[in-house]
């Protein structure tokens, strides 16, 4: 009998998505690290943001962090920029405030 609401995999939750397990453990993952996992998902899908099981995309994840890093970000906006998102379906309102204050601190244009 399937649950109601369904149960959620916390454990295994980065299983299939590494990009969003890197920005998790932003605290240790280089940008090197994050570029090389972007690439080798993008060899696999479109040039597109996925979102985990709780409906989070890489950047919802980063900006979640207690430290999010701008050096990150930066790399999430090379491979992810505004031009190839569509915000309104990408993004939910929440990631976009985040991202526009997080860049607004930290001076980036």
């Amino acid at each position: 009998r399937d649950s109601f609401p369904p149960k959620l995999d916390v454990v295994h939750r980065f299983d299939s998505h590494p990009i969003h397990k890197l920005c998790y453990y932003a605290s240790t993952t280089t940008k090197e690290e994050l570029r090389q996992a972007i690439a080798n998902h993008q060899s696999l899908t479109p040039v597109q943001p996925v979102q985990d099981q709780f409906g989070m995309t890489p950047f919802h994840v980063l900006l979640s962090s207690p430290t999010p890093r701008q050096d990150l970000l930066l790399v999430l906006l090379e491979y992810y920029p505004p031009s190839i998102l569509d915000l309104k379906t990408q993004l939910s309102c929440e990631e976009e405030r985040e991202v526009e204050v997080f860049l607004s601190k930290s001076n980036i244009d």
